[in-house]
């Protein structure tokens, strides 16, 4: 699993196998568990760095609508800063660079419209991608799989 986003702390593993209540979490978080995924951020990224909470309300925003035409300079105006400080910042705070954030951020949306059940052409459009074949492009450079690859994957799978 990987949560976008959690700074690596240098003090554990950058795999390992989850048991007990850790677990419970992350099998929650992939199937959108009530919470799960801000309860395994928090557990597993304590001592991490803190920052301002304007750049975690722009980060939110992304999430919430991955068709934001937000550019790097509307960032650099809401965190009131120059452009190139602003995007260390982003980066620092997500692992990612701001585009590859907001293309990550459009393939989680579309991953969640597909495993709901949604067509994959209409989670695509409502991602922000420019159409079918943008979407499972992009998806199997990120994960390996296509999207329905994905989807037969997740059938077979079941939450505890």
């Amino acid at each position: 699993m990987y949560l976008d986003g959690l700074v690596w702390s240098g003090s554990s593993g950058l795999a390992e196998m989850l048991q007990g209540r850790l677990a419970d979490l992350a099998i929650d978080a992939i199937f959108q568990g009530s919470d799960a995924q801000a309860a395994l951020r928090q557990r597993l990224g304590a001592g991490a760095p803190q920052f301002p909470p304007q750049l975690m309300a722009i980060i939110e925003d992304l999430i919430a609508e991955p068709m934001s035409r937000m550019n790097q300079r509307e960032l650099a105006e809401r965190l009131q800063m120059e452009r190139t400080k602003a995007l260390r910042l982003f980066k620092a705070a997500t692992g990612q660079t701001f585009r590859r954030f907001k293309q990550w951020s459009g393939l989680q949306h579309a991953a969640r419209k597909i495993a709901s059940g949604e067509l994959v052409r209409t989670a695509a459009m409502d991602a922000g991608f420019a159409d079918t074949a943008h979407l499972s492009r992009t998806f199997r450079l990120s994960f390996g799989l296509t999207p329905s690859e994905a989807i037969a994957g997740l059938a077979t799978a079941s939450p505890r």
